[in-house]
C-alpha cells in the first residue's frame, strides 16, 4: 500500500513539474514574441513631441496658436530637484534601482489588489508610463502591459535616467489641455 501511495505521489510530481516546464515554456515563448513587437518601436520618437503651431506678429510677439498640443519643452536642468524626487516618491520611488519593470513593486500591488479584491493600485514604473504616453500600444490590455513592460526595458537600456525623467516630465499631460512641466508651471 505504501508503495503505491509513493508510486501515485512521484506520478502526481512527475506531471507538475511537466506542466510547470510546458507552462514556463510558453511563458518564454509569449515574452519572446512581445519583446520582438516592442523591438519594432522607433526610439527616436522619446523626442518628437506633438506641439502647437504659433503664429507670430512681424514684431516676434505670439499672435495665436494652431491646433495641437499646447507644449514647451525643458532640458532637466530646469527642472527644480524637488519636482522630480517629488515625481519619483510619488510615481516610483524604485526609480533608480529597476531596470523600467518593477517586479518587486507588482508583486506589492498584485497583494494589495488581492486583498481589496480589486484594482486599487498600479505597478507601472515611469518608464512604463513613458511608454505608454510616447507610442500607440495594443488595445488589448494584457498584451498592452507586457509591449509597454518590453519596451520600458528598451528605454532603460538606450536612455539614462535623467533623459528618461526629461523625457516624462515634458510629455505627460498635466490637464486643461496643457503637456509638459514648462507649459503647466
Amino acid at each position: 500500500m505504501l508503495k503505491l501511495t509513493l508510486k501515485i505521489a512521484a506520478a502526481i510530481c512527475l506531471l507538475l513539474l511537466i506542466a510547470g516546464a510546458a507552462a514556463g515554456f510558453m511563458a518564454w515563448q509569449r515574452w519572446e514574441t512581445v519583446r520582438a513587437e516592442a523591438a519594432e518601436f522607433d526610439l527616436a520618437r522619446l523626442d518628437e513631441m506633438p506641439a502647437v503651431s504659433e503664429v507670430i506678429d512681424t514684431k516676434g510677439d505670439r499672435y495665436g496658436r494652431l491646433g495641437g498640443e499646447i507644449r514647451y519643452t525643458v532640458g532637466i536642468a530646469d527642472i527644480p530637484e524637488h519636482l522630480i524626487n517629488a515625481l519619483i516618491a510619488r510615481e516610483d520611488n524604485r526609480f533608480y534601482l529597476h531596470h523600467g519593470v518593477d517586479y518587486r513593486g507588482m508583486a506589492r500591488a498584485a497583494w494589495r489588489n488581492f486583498q481589496a479584491g480589486s484594482v486599487e493600485e498600479g505597478a507601472s514604473t515611469i518608464t512604463q508610463q513613458l511608454a505608454r504616453n510616447t507610442w500607440d500600444l495594443p488595445e488589448d490590455k494584457w498584451k498592452r502591459k507586457l509591449v509597454e513592460a518590453a519596451l520600458a526595458m528598451r528605454l532603460e537600456e538606450h536612455f539614462s535616467k535623467p533623459e528618461l525623467i526629461e523625457a516624462y516630465f515634458n510629455r505627460i499631460y498635466f490637464g486643461e489641455g496643457v503637456y509638459g512641466v514648462e507649459t503647466a508651471a
